[in-house]
């Protein structure tokens, strides 16, 4: 037997077939499914967008509070006093209540800045999941 009988005949130079493709589906090609994917991935960033617009919204609630704090805390201590500025004319039970409803509206404002940015992140983290 000589050394070079054992050898595979040569194949001539021609690439892999390549897969017919009528006959391979792919899940990222195909149409309903990548319709589908658009649809579902716009509707999220609607959703995160008016979520976001909401938070906007909160957090400028929460600024109209923060200006009442600090109008109340103005007219409580004063800067300065001029000749002729008459006494604040509200007792301490009065400011305290004053106080109190300013408080209760900052900490409702800012549980709802809270839960507008929490319901973005969480439209936002689903695209992450998908």
């Amino acid at each position: 037997m000589a050394i070079g009988s054992a050898r595979a005949p040569a194949q001539p130079d021609t690439p892999p077939a390549s897969p017919d493709p009528a006959t391979t589906t792919s899940a990222a090609l195909d149409p309903a499914s990548l319709a589908a994917t658009i649809e579902s991935q716009t509707l999220r960033l609607r959703r995160a967008a008016s979520l976001a617009l909401r938070a906007g919204d909160e957090a400028s609630g929460l600024r109209d509070v923060m200006r009442a704090y600090a109008c109340l805390q103005l007219l409580i201590a004063p800067v300065h006093r001029c000749e002729g500025d008459e006494e604040f004319p509200a007792t301490r039970s009065e400011l305290a209540a004053l106080v109190g409803l300013v408080n209760e509206a900052l900490d409702r404002r800012i549980e709802d800045v809270d839960a507008a940015i929490q319901s973005v992140r969480e439209v936002l983290s689903e695209g992450g999941a998908s």
